[in-house]
């Protein structure tokens, strides 16, 4: 055999092998990661954390883990309507949970719920996603100052009013500030989810 031809074939084979690992590693990124928190204490159970991202259901988050959605609900101290929300924090159970109760197909496929928010001037616009029937507390945070002092703004009643909204607000005098920091607070789970306004509306 001609050493050159050899020297060819091995040089291919290791071409080939390289373009596969890329592959491999492309198509490794396109699913959901485990978000890098370090587990507490408290989370001994849990075989790693996740954190939600849009478009993400319980169904999906469950399916990629090899869980069933009642053991994440359960391992969570989630109740009904079992909303996950974007930037949320998951614990994920080694192995499913024996007696966890049961999640409905209407809740186990319900997006994660986020909002938008814009700022024009002295008023704040806001913009909700998938929100249940529930009502939201707004809430604002002046992002420039040490501490978290929340200040209230106002509510959205979303059993009333829907999704896919812009709903306005008068910013308190004591929010007209440069680093503003805006918040819902859903009242039926407690659950506090922030965004840095855009500028502009």
């Amino acid at each position: 055999m001609n050493p050159n031809s050899l020297q060819n074939r091995l040089y291919r084979m290791v071409q080939v092998g390289i373009a596969l690992l890329l592959a491999l590693s492309l198509l490794a990124s396109a699913f959901p990661q485990p978000a890098s928190a370090a587990p507490s204490a408290a989370d001994d159970d849990c075989k790693r954390r996740y954190e939600v991202k849009r478009l993400d259901t319980l169904n999906k988050i469950a399916r990629w883990y090899g869980v069933n959605v009642a053991s994440i609900a359960d391992e969570n101290d989630m109740d009904r309507p079992f909303t996950i929300y974007v930037g949320m924090s998951l614990c994920i159970p080694r192995k499913n949970i024996k007696n966890a109760p049961k999640v409905t197909s209407k809740y186990a496929s319900a997006y994660a719920v986020y909002f938008v928010a814009g700022r024009a001037g002295n008023d704040i616009l806001i913009y909700t996603y998938n929100y249940p029937k529930t009502t939201v507390l707004v809430k604002g945070e002046n992002g420039g100052k040490s501490g978290w002092k929340l200040v209230n703004i106002g509510e959205i009643n979303i059993a009333r009013t829907g999704n896919k909204k812009t709903f306005r607000f008068r910013l308190p005098t004591e929010l007209r500030v440069k680093k503003l920091i805006i918040c819902l607070k859903d009242t039926q789970t407690g659950h506090l989810q922030c965004v840095s306004p855009r500028r502009g509306g």
